[in-house]
């Protein structure tokens, strides 16, 4: 690997940690200035029954991750993790920029969510299936990943659901998700790319 290319890795994935860490403050600034917000009426939480799956959310959220990056070093893809970790970045900037403008309540009924290691907090868009999402499509880019893909894909749909079923997410931050990640997918893969020159 080149010097350039070992200067951009490290940037990238510095960038991408102080985009997390960004994304945890709002969501904690959020939720310290909006404690006693009503919980909006969702039709979807009327009809279907609330059953915690919150810990299998938590352990897709983990996993999916962990598959993607296995995927990244099994493909021999690692020129593009700058591409990779600014667009995650991004998503988690534009996170926060919703949840800071959308202050939602959230829906949850119980007082621990799933595995309890990730901050609860921030409703639109859902950052479990949006991160889900983002890794399908990233590695739907790539040639010869039919199962790669499959499983994310899975892995998406089944996070949206977990998340309405448990009440950790509204059905407008599920299909937020989707449609912001796909927005700034369609824009990155057209000019990320060319800027970060992969």
């Amino acid at each position: 690997m080149k010097t350039k290319q070992k200067i951009k890795l490290v940037l990238s994935i510095l960038f991408l940690l102080l985009c997390l860490y960004f994304a945890a403050i709002i969501v904690s600034y959020t939720n310290k200035i909006y404690p006693n917000l009503a919980i909006s009426t969702d039709v979807l939480f009327k009809i279907l029954p609330f059953v915690n799956l919150s810990v299998f959310s938590d352990i897709l959220s983990l996993l999916g991750p962990l598959i993607f990056v296995i995927f990244v070093f099994r493909k021999k893809i690692i020129q593009k993790i700058p591409y990779y970790a600014a667009i995650i970045g991004i998503f988690y900037l534009i996170r926060s920029f919703f949840i800071y403008i959308t202050p939602l309540a959230n829906p949850f009924p119980l007082e621990k969510w799933g595995l309890n290691i990730f901050p609860v907090g921030g409703m639109f868009p859902s950052g479990h299936t949006g991160i889900l999402f983002l890794m399908f499509l990233l590695v739907k880019e790539e040639v010869n990943s039919r199962y790669w893909k499959l499983t994310l894909l899975l892995f998406t749909i089944l996070e949206g659901a977990f998340m309405i079923f448990s009440r950790g997410h509204y059905t407008l931050d599920i299909l937020g998700a989707l449609f912001v990640v796909y927005a700034l997918h369609a824009f990155s893969k057209k000019d990320l790319q060319k800027r970060l020159q992969l």
